[in-house]
């Protein structure tokens, strides 16, 4: 839930004609001031993951933040060099890792995230 002075931030950033990213600053700022103080388990682990949260209380306060784009800017096809290697690749990619492993490298990620904080 925002703070009320954020609340009126944006509002006072809308009454200025500011953009809508701009409004929405208010909000994501918040939230990364949180992710860098470490608020315990319930507070944004990561920068973008205190972006996203700041968008949507900007969307819920009202702000006309516009959606994601679905790609992320990156185009969909293999040029140049990787198509090259696009068989061997395609290859690796879908072959399933083993899952003790990947289990295991999740756990010593989030054990790593707790002990950054």
């Amino acid at each position: 839930m925002p703070t009320r002075r954020t609340t009126e931030a944006a509002r006072k950033a809308k009454r200025a004609g500011k953009s809508a990213s701009a409004q929405a600053g208010a909000f994501v700022g918040e939230q990364v001031r949180k992710a860098r103080r470490g608020r315990g388990r319930r507070g944004p682990r990561s920068r973008e993951q205190a972006i996203a949260i700041g968008l949507s209380q900007a969307r819920r306060a009202g702000v006309r933040v516009p959606r994601r784009k679905a790609t992320g800017g990156r185009a969909k096809t293999a040029t140049g060099g990787s198509r090259a290697r696009s068989g061997r690749a395609r290859k690796a990619a879908h072959t399933k890792g083993a899952a003790r492993r990947s289990g295991a490298a999740r756990k010593a990620a989030r054990t790593r995230a707790r002990r950054a904080r």
